[in-house]
């Protein structure tokens, strides 16, 4: 565990966190990154693919430090790091005998649109085998980083979690990001936990050092399959000053794009050809636009009012 002692006032959070849900999808030409190693406390780099900016600071690599699923980026200075945790829990490899919880990661898409994808496979707790020497307990998540945007995405898969207060350090999740924070945990710059509901969490400020989470700072279940928390170059709304009438994201997308419009119109898709692949009606505001049944390529959404927005489908 990094946290320790002392306190100091709340930091606001820099950029936009939003909750929403799309389809976890597992993956399939990753790269093992510990082989057949029965990994506990794994300390490993791993190449980005990209130069990718987090709290001003830029970094092509990141670190997988202990308890397992505590990544940062370059150390700024020092012993000074950023911090990215999308599931604060001591996780190992949930057998002691055969490699069944691989941590995979691969890279996607296009130069100026790729993905990174790092993904913890049915992994288990520490807590529940120093406890009973059995991995009843497994769970599935996923941290991705776009190159477009800088955006940093925790998503949550499948689990089989039945006893939270055996595997969880404050008794359910935490899920945590950090700005220059010291490996030791003595301090950090500004800290950040996803707290209460895990389908409408908010985001709240742990102050420097704080070592016991309350029951408000944490999650208070496990995030259902599907979960994606978000953190980065996502809108909220639409201005009145704004010369565009949507804003489309994310780009590159998989299963779905969300749209938020400053009116109700009608929308069509199209595919490089030019052909009407999908149409629709776009309400005020929020607006999720199902690409199931697309297949990879580069589309064209235009709108009633005259817009086309260009996106990738992976």
């Amino acid at each position: 565990m990094f946290l320790s002692g002392a306190s100091v006032f709340a930091q606001e959070f820099p950029y936009p966190f939003s909750t929403y849900n799309e389809v976890y999808t597992p993956l399939t030409e990753s790269t093992n990154l510990l082989g057949n190693e029965l990994w506990d406390d794994p300390e490993v780099f791993i190449p980005i693919g990209f130069d990718f900016t987090l709290f001003g600071n830029t970094t092509n690599e990141l670190l997988l430090l202990p308890p397992g699923a505590q990544v940062v980026t370059d150390i700024v200075k020092g012993s000074v790091t950023d911090l990215i945790m999308p599931y604060f829990a001591d996780v190992m490899n949930a057998d002691i005998e055969e490699p069944v919880s691989p941590l995979l990661y691969s890279l996607e898409g296009e130069p100026g649109n790729l993905i990174f994808k790092l993904q913890w496979t049915n992994v288990g707790f520490y807590g529940e085998y120093n406890a009973s020497e059995t991995f009843f307990n497994t769970t599935n998540f996923q941290l991705w980083l776009y190159e477009n945007g800088n955006v940093v995405e925790y998503r949550y898969g499948d689990n089989t979690i039945k006893s939270p207060d055996v595997i969880h350090f404050f008794g359910t999740p935490a899920c945590l990001i950090g700005n220059a924070v010291q490996l030791d945990g003595s301090a950090w710059a500004g800290m950040w936990s996803v707290a209460g509901d895990p389908s409408n969490p908010s985001l709240v400020s742990i102050p420097s050092g704080v070592q016991d989470f309350t029951s408000q700072q944490v999650l208070n279940a496990e995030p259902p399959s599907g979960t994606v928390y978000r953190f980065g170059e996502l809108p909220t709304s639409i201005t009145e000053e704004s010369k565009e009438d949507i804003v489309l994201w994310p780009n590159p997308a998989t299963d779905a794009i969300r749209i938020l419009a400053n009116s109700n119109q009608q929308f069509w898709v199209y595919d490089q050809l030019g052909k009407e692949v999908l149409n629709g009606k776009l309400i005020n505001q929020n607006n999720t636009i199902d690409l199931s049944n697309l297949n990879a390529g580069t589309y064209i959404v235009r709108t009633e009012s005259g817009l086309a927005k260009q996106f990738i489908k992976l």
